[in-house]
C-alpha cells in the first residue's frame, strides 16, 4: 500500500505517507461492517487529509490531500 500511495503521490513527504496508512488501517472492529466499509470508501473518494509538519515554514502544520481514485486499481493491486 505505501509503495502505490507513494507512486499516486510523489510530492508528499513520508510524514503523510505514514499517516495516510495509519488512517486507513486503523482498527475498526468496534463498528459494523458497513460503517466501517463506509468509512473507508469515503477516505478513498473524497481524499484523506493529514496533517504534517512544514519544515520550510518553520514548522507551521498543513493539510495533504491525497489523489482520490487516481489510479485505485494500482493502489488495490500494490
Amino acid at each position: 500500500m505505501r509503495a502505490a500511495l507513494e507512486r499516486l503521490n510523489p510530492a508528499l513527504p513520508p510524514e503523510a505517507i505514514t499517516a495516510t496508512v495509519d488512517e486507513l488501517t486503523r482498527d475498526r472492529s468496534a463498528m459494523s461492517l458497513e460503517a466501517a466499509n463506509c468509512e473507508v470508501y469515503l477516505l478513498l473518494k473524497e481524499g484523506i487529509k493529514v496533517s504534517v509538519p512544514d519544515h520550510e515554514r518553520g514548522g507551521i502544520g498543513w493539510l495533504a490531500p491525497l489523489s482520490p481514485f487516481q489510479g485505485l486499481d494500482d493502489w488495490l493491486d500494490g
